[in-house]
Parts: structure tokens; C-alpha cells; sequence
């Protein structure tokens, strides 16, 4: 699965959250989002503008991904790099 690193948000008391651009597959809660050397674990997803079914993603449709332990200041020199999902329990 492939997308690259959009816009990085943090919301107070919840983490980072990141928008996936051009992302083409799945992402669910657990699932790993790798970018390089730095992994961390979704905590939550949605698709804007749609009902979410994260399971059947259009191709190529933003995808946005809160994520465990992130934050923005190391995310944000990381906007534009490819990302890797990691499905949960394949590590």
C-alpha cells in the first residue's frame, strides 16, 4: 500500500493526525504507518466527505490517520515522503 505524507495536525490531548495523499489500499486501527526508519500505530481514521469504509478506499482518495505517540514537530520535516502500511499482527 502506498500513499505519501499530507498535512499534520495535533489535536490537544489526542496526538497527531495526518492526511495520507494518493494513498492507494486499506488502513485500519492498529495498522502501523511507516515512513523510513519512523513507525507508529493508528489510533483512528476516517475518509473526509464520505461515509467511512476504510476497507474499500477509492484509489487515490485522502485518507486521514490519528496516530499513536506522534507528534507534530517530528512529523511535519516528514510531509511529502512515501508511507508504508503496516497491517496489525504483521510486523
Amino acid at each position: 500500500m502506498a500513499g505519501t505524507l499530507g498535512d499534520v495536525f495535533e489535536i490537544a490531548g489526542r496526538g497527531a493526525v495526518v492526511t495520507l495523499k494518493d494513498f492507494d489500499g486499506s488502513v485500519k486501527i492498529g495498522d502501523q504507518i511507516a515512513i523510513g526508519d519512523h513507525k507508529w500505530v493508528v489510533k483512528g481514521n476516517e475518509m473526509p466527505g464520505r461515509p467511512i469504509d476504510l476497507n474499500n478506499i477509492p484509489p487515490r482518495r485522502p485518507v486521514g490517520v490519528l496516530l499513536a505517540d506522534a507528534t507534530k514537530a517530528e512529523l511535519l520535516p516528514l510531509v511529502g515522503q512515501p508511507i508504508t502500511v503496516i497491517k496489525a499482527g504483521t510486523t
